[in-house]
């Protein structure tokens, strides 16, 4: 794994002043923001992967970005469920002033932070796996994913750690920058995230991916009883939703290169 080189990568684009002024201004749009910068996350791991000579994707087709966003933000909720469901009754137990509230509150807790921690880990495959078709059924391969994590466990810890190390900084520098340079400084951080995942899932997918242990032949229930059948839902209601979005952005695109045009077309007459 090239650290030095998931750092320094996006100032090796021509344009990357232009490019990252663009994503960090994109962050003050609320919501519709983030979901542009993961969906952009997710072409730089395309990008990596297929080791193009420009790793910093063009801010163009903003609908796509925006549908892949969303669609991996509902990945992760998904896989995020159990633990937020464990965090419910700790919460509740741990208002409780008896004994037994208290112990079986640490007990979720105890239970959660560990699934915490394989969320985490898993976190490389999800968004490998996701990036690889942009369906959010790719990033629910549960087995495939923990298959995956498995194999690269060390290169996966590395990533977490270098990705934390990273934020830190980039929060560090941001603010020192009268606030408003953590935007852009967060930005950079989503970059280098987006380049260590795709190192990783780099020439592995016809091996990690696509193979699955069977050790490891898990589906949604098996994390967590109903689950699954709520992941159907939630998907077919996020596939529906990322189809408007994506409509939506498209013609409001559409729209302003018609006004763009209509403008030109005026002032050349």
């Amino acid at each position: 794994m090239d650290i030095g080189r998931s750092l320094s990568f996006a100032f090796e684009d021509k344009k990357w002043v232009e490019k990252i002024l663009i994503g960090g201004i994109v962050v003050f749009i609320p919501i519709i923001g983030w979901l542009l910068v993961y969906g952009y996350m997710v072409e730089v791991v395309r990008n990596v992967r297929r080791d193009e000579e420009t790793l910093l994707p063009a801010w163009d087709g903003w609908g796509e970005k925006i549908g892949l966003g969303l669609k991996l933000f509902v990945v992760t909720l998904i896989w995020a469920l159990p633990l937020i469901i464990l965090s419910v009754p700790s919460s509740i137990l741990s208002a409780v002033s008896e004994d037994a509230g208290g112990f079986l509150a640490i007990c979720f807790s105890c239970v959660a932070f560990l699934y915490a921690i394989v969320l985490s880990l898993a976190l490389p495959g999800i968004t490998v796996k996701f990036a690889e078709t942009g369906r959010i059924s790719s990033g629910l391969e549960f087995s495939n994913i923990l298959a995956f994590t498995r194999e690269n466990l060390g290169e996966v810890i590395i990533a977490i750690i270098v990705i934390w190390l990273v934020s830190l900084m980039a929060g560090i520098v941001g603010g020192l920058l009268c606030g408003i340079g953590l935007l852009f400084t967060m930005f950079w951080a989503t970059l280098v995230q987006g380049h260590l995942f795709g190192q990783i899932g780099r020439d592995k997918t016809s091996t990690s991916l696509d193979t699955v242990d069977a050790s490891y032949d898990l589906s949604p229930d098996d994390v967590m009883p109903g689950v699954g059948e709520l992941a159907d839902e939630t998907q077919a209601g996020a596939e529906e939703a990322v189809s408007e979005v994506t409509d939506v952005a498209d013609s409001n695109v559409n729209a302003s290169a018609d006004v763009l045009d209509d403008g030109n077309e005026e002032e050349s007459s």
